[in-house]
């Protein structure tokens, strides 16, 4: 897909067409790499408050409240790791 932008005060607006082919959303961090070749683009999406409560879940109803740190040594401790 190839699409064009104009840059304006030192801004680019990506087109709706590449937005929502890569799923960007407000608040994605867009990383930009240049080399000999051109530039590359990788977005770093955030991770949402509901995939981070699909991982608490993981750990059980007692988790309420403890940080991601506490819960993953508690598991390793129930493993015996």
């Amino acid at each position: 897909m190839q699409a064009e932008a104009t840059l304006r005060e030192g801004t680019v607006e990506i087109p709706p067409a590449i937005r929502d082919a890569l799923r960007l959303h407000d608040g994605d961090t867009l990383i930009f790499d240049a080399d000999s070749n051109g530039v590359h683009l990788r977005v770093q999406q955030r991770v949402g408050r509901a995939s981070f409560q699909d991982v608490v879940g993981i750990f059980g109803n007692d988790s309420e409240g403890k940080t991601i740190e506490q819960l993953v040594a508690e598991e390793r401790e129930q493993r015996g790791y």
